[in-house]
């Protein structure tokens, strides 16, 4: 290697191979023109001088860059491509490893923002209407399925934007499903639990203590049964008790794997599925998708090629569509999953389980249940999932919404009878005389219609008679005599009177029909008018009462949450109410009554809220984006820039890189010490450190939850009603992990004891840990990249003072770098808010970190209980479990807050080794722009003419791609409709329009007295502009 003082007079320029070595060498002789010249001056590109714009135009602005990227990204891919694979120049003087590598990148660059997801879920009772909500909002009308039959939706189903452009592809799905090793398991357990049950029947037992204990086991093994076997009953056909005679005819030593293996090689199709493990869709329309995907997203059985018919759900692992839906194309992942109350155990875990990965969750609830419900209540204010969403950042009016459904369904006359709101209410009475006036004027119009034709008729017919008097007397003219001719005159002369008068009558009568006919249309557009107004103020008068007690209920809850701040109100919880039938109709052109405009549906307020409640992390993502593809026009504009025929030198890579050597690997680590020290605050935030307010609280309320563990409803404190023994039991062999219990009878029970022991804690340390860890946090950013600026100005100054002082024919040349290398500090600094909202997030899972602590913790409380038997075993067992607290529950809580304060320093001391990584990372990217510049200046040799002009035909037009995305970034805004594509601002339905019928059972909601303010306040205006028609 060069030494670093190396002077450009004396090094060489590394020749081909097989050219001759040159006799002497030559000076330096270089001046740096316009042209060879990178460029000193960074363009001003839109999307990084739009930050004063609104947050949807500033995010439209963001999202044309990157489209004017990835077209021009395209372009010269094409480019370097068949550059590279025509193979006519020289692989050194191309630069063929830099630009593969450039391509690399870019590949790179499209996958991350294509695989960018951000999920919105929708949970909620069975039969509440998800499917068909994330249908209407994906304008996709039963792409996912829907039904009155048990629970539709039995997986969950994914819908991300199609990027594949592929004709025949314009939809797409991939399904996953399960692993072998994952099934095997659980026909195993089924199979343990099922021969442990034929076990505990054929033990003879005598006291009244062991009946007790065997009755409690059978029930325990009866509930992982109850589990298991809908799936094998699904797919494999086994039932019960064909298990039951499979298991007889085991032999003494058989294992269960043996069995496993028959039920598994029984259905060849399955087998194919499991080891395949995933398998892929394309379709040309959404019919064709919604029948590939069904059988494996849906709970009814299907007929496969084989010619079986059996259900794939509990096979599946999820459902992943991806179609072009306007919604989807800001990133967003619309999630569908089974209701939280299904009949199938596993179909209910499957969406808990993944109710905590969301974005942004919905709550999805029938308006006749929304605030009553058990269930719906139970999502709606599950403590441990607000006290989750609090940890995680998401407790601000964006995380979380509730929607409620069905809310087209109303018995208007009812209602307006029963609502005092609307009994008492003027205006409905002036809109109720107003129809009743109508209906009697439309009635008596009528009637006047009907003698208005019967005039018409009557007329008609005397006209009819006169005339045809009138040409027989004409036609006995020719044979009358002169006196006679006389007499006729004057007969004719009054029978064409009354021919005229007949007509006269008969046009008034038509002149008047007309008039009446059109009154009639008057009072029917008179009475369809009253009528919309009735039922959109019965609508929105419903609406608005039962949001009222939802944000009541909230508030109230939210007001007892430890160390809750009273002093001001707690911000409102986002609800909607749609109306899906009423929906579709409109998309249709069929209109329901009250439900005029698309607005009036309550989809366009949701699809409103969820664009900027996803905006932020959108938003986020695209500078990162963004910041990457212009590393790659850097690089682009470093390779194709322009060279001057002077512009010659000794130089060789080696020895140019050896120049800049020392300098790259000091501010390597400077930048990375410095970056450090600046983020070294990041150590000494501590949402714990109240740990003692924490402990102290929890073991009051821990003592109260174990003593509630006794009873059937332990969260509701008027219900005393005791849990069954063998349920307790149950709850206490899973260490009181989830456990869905189901009495005939009784809707399901979902118990969860480590989550409700965990809800304080989790409470108390939530204002701090998000203070902490989702506020400031992010203000140290700010300290961090102040002191990366600073550093890497110091790191772009040496650079430049060591090409000067080695380097000083390539100084001016060497600018335009410079200050593309320089103007990089954005790239980085996405990178480290990256980094922290990567913290936030990990750090987030403390509540289920809490939980797994927990139960470790008491698992051996847990077990001892357990093995209580005996007469009164169950009342000793509840009374073990609560003297443990009572004895220890703040020695209990002092190792569970160790362990989080611990995973917290864990995660938090490995930020500054990930901090140099983006210091090395940045150093990197410098030295890489370095090198095209190096491949532009050094790297093309004079012998090799072929590659010398084909290198500089490749750069022409790699300067006239850049040229272009230049011009594109530098437009405030995107008209391109080659990129954009027409948008329109009404949605249109894709596919068919026939809609079917929505069918499900709905209920009338009891008008409810109260203060709830005017018809005309709570349906915002609507009065004023009815009355000003």
């Amino acid at each position: 290697m060069a030494p670093s003082s190396a002077s450009p007079r004396g090094i060489k320029r590394e020749p081909p191979p097989g050219s001759p070595l040159p006799e002497e060498d030559s000076p330096v002789k270089r001046q740096t023109t316009e042209a060879s010249r990178v460029g000193t001056q960074a363009p001003k590109f839109s999307w990084r001088t739009c930050g004063s714009a609104e947050d949807v135009e500033r995010l439209r602005i963001k999202e044309y860059a990157v489209k004017v990227a990835q077209k021009h990204c395209a372009k010269l891919k094409k480019e370097l491509s068949f550059s590279i694979f025509e193979g006519q120049a020289d692989a050194v003087v191309l630069g063929q490893r830099m630009l593969e590598q450039w391509m690399r990148e870019d590949d790179d660059i499209r996958k991350a923002h294509e695989n960018f997801q951000i999920l919105v879920g929708v949970q909620g009772p069975t039969g509440a209407g998800k499917s068909s909500f994330l249908g209407a909002l994906l304008l996709q009308h039963e792409l996912l399925p829907s039904g009155e039959d048990g629970a539709a939706t039995a997986a969950v189903g994914k819908v991300s934007w199609n990027y594949d452009n592929t004709p025949g592809h314009e939809f797409r799905a991939r399904i996953t499903f399960r692993s072998i090793q994952d099934i095997s398991q659980s026909l195993k357990i089924l199979l343990q639990s099922i021969e442990h049950v034929m076990v505990l029947e054929k033990t003879a037992v005598t006291t009244v203590e062991d009946i007790e204990e065997r009755e409690n086991d059978i029930a325990i093994a009866e509930e992982t049964i109850s589990y298991e076997l809908p799936g094998v009953k699904a797919v494999w056909k086994f039932s019960r008790e064909d298990l039951e005679m499979i298991l007889r005819n085991k032999s003494e030593e058989g294992s269960y794997s043996g069995i496993v293996r028959a039920i598994l090689k029984s259905n060849q199709t399955v087998l194919g599925f499991l080891r395949d493990n995933i398998l892929d869709y394309k379709a040309i329309n959404r019919f064709r998708l919604r029948r590939a995907v069904r059988p494996f997203l849906d709970s009814t059985p299907y007929r496969h090629k084989d010619g079986s018919q059996f259900s794939v759900w509990p096979l599946v692992e999820d459902v992943h569509m991806y179609v072009k839906s306007d919604i989807l194309k800001s990133g967003m992942t619309l999630v569908d999953l089974p209701g939280c109350s299904d009949t199938v155990a596993r179909r209910a875990e499957v969406t808990k389980a993944f109710a905590h990965q969301l974005d942004v969750r919905l709550v999805i609830s029938p308006i006749t249940r929304a605030s009553d419900e058990e269930k719906s209540q139970e999502l709606m204010q599950s403590g441990f999932d607000e006290a989750q969403m609090k940890l995680s950042g998401k407790d601000d009016g964006r995380g979380f919404g509730i929607v409620m459904t069905m809310t087209d369904a109303i018995n208007v006359d009812n209602y307006l009878r029963s609502t005092p709101t609307l009994k008492y209410n003027a205006t409905v009475k002036a809109n109720l005389d107003k129809l009743k006036e109508l209906q009697v004027e439309e009635t008596d119009v009528k009637s006047r219609i009907k003698n208005a034709k019967l005039a018409m008729s009557e007329a008609q017919a005397q006209k009819a008679k006169w005339m045809e008097e009138y040409m027989a007397m004409m036609e006995e003219r020719d044979s009358q005599t002169d006196g006679e001719r006389r007499t006729s005159d004057e007969h004719l002369t009054k029978v064409r009177s009354k021919s005229f008068n007949s007509k006269s009558s008969y046009e008034e009568a038509q002149k008047r029909l007309e008039q009446l006919e059109a009154r009639v249309g008057e009072i029917q557009k008179e009475e369809t008018d009253a009528k919309n107004w009735l039922h959109n103020a019965s609508v929105q008068v419903r609406n608005f009462i039962v949001k009222k007690k939802i944000q009541e209920k909230y508030s109230v809850q939210r007001s007892k949450v430890p160390g809750a701040d009273t002093s001001k109100p707690s911000p409102p919880i986002p609800i909607f109410a749609v109306f899906t039938n009423a929906y579709w109709n409109l998309m249709r052109d069929a209109p329901l009554v009250g439900f005029a405009t698309l607005e009036s549906t309550g989809y366009p307020d949701v699809r409103k809220w969820l664009l900027e409640a996803t905006m932020s992390k959108r938003e986020k993502h695209l500078d990162a984006i963004l910041g990457r593809y212009q590393k790659l026009m850097n690089l682009m504009r470093i390779y194709s820039k322009e060279s001057s025929e002077n512009e010659e030198s000794g130089l060789t890579r080696s020895s140019f890189e050896a120049v800049l050597e020392k300098t790259h690997g000091k501010f390597s680590t400077t930048i990375g010490v410095e970056i450090s020290r600046a983020g070294a605050k990041i150590q000494l935030l501590n949402p714990l450190e109240n740990r003692d307010e924490t402990v102290k609280a929890f073991g009051h309320e821990a003592v109260r939850i174990a003593t509630r563990w006794s009873r059937k409803f332990p969260n509701k404190r008027n219900n005393n009603t005791k849990i069954a023994a063998p349920t307790y039991k149950a709850i206490v062999k899973r260490h009181g992990r989830t456990y869905p219990s189901k009495t005939k009878g009784c809707p399901k029970i979902t118990y969860n004891w480590l989550e409700e022991l965990g809800t304080p804690m989790l409470q108390i340390i939530g204002k701090d840990w998000d203070r902490d860890m989702n506020k400031e946090l992010f203000k140290i950013q700010v300290p961090i990249m102040d002191a990366f600026k600073k550093v890497w100005a110091d790191y772009v100054e040496e650079l430049e003072q060591v090409i000067s002082m080695e380097l000083p024919a390539l100084e001016e040349s060497f600018s335009g770098i410079l200050t593309m290398v320089s103007n990089a500090e954005h790239v980085y600094e996405s990178q480290v808010l990256q980094l922290l909202q990567h913290l936030s997030k990990e750090t987030s899972s403390v509540g289920f970190d809490l939980v797994d602590y927990l139960e470790e913790e008491l698992a051996q409380t847990f077990d001892s209980a357990f093995r209580i038997c005996g007469q009164g075993s169950h009342a000793r067992r509840c009374d073990h479990i609560v003297q443990k607290f009572k004895r220890s529950s703040e020695d209990l809580c002092h190792p569970v807050m160790d362990r989080l304060a611990k995973n917290l320093e864990t995660k938090k001391k490995k930020i500054p080794g990930k901090l140099r990584s983006i210091a090395q990372s940045a150093v990197e990217d410098a030295k890489q722009q370095i090198s095209f510049f190096i491949n532009n200046l050094i790297e093309n040799y004079e012998a090799d003419e072929v590659s010398q002009a084909k290198k500089l035909e490749l750069q022409a037009s790699i300067r006239t791609h850049v040229a272009e995305w230049e011009q594109g970034w530098e437009r405030r805004e995107g008209h391109d409709e080659e990129l954009l594509g027409a948008a329109s601002d009404v949605p249109v339905v894709t596919g068919d329009n026939e809609i079917e019928e929505d069918d499900e059972e709905t209920e009338e909601t009891d008008g409810v007295a109260g203060d709830f303010g005017t018809v005309d306040q709570v349906i915002g205006g609507y009065l004023d502009e009815d009355e000003s028609d």
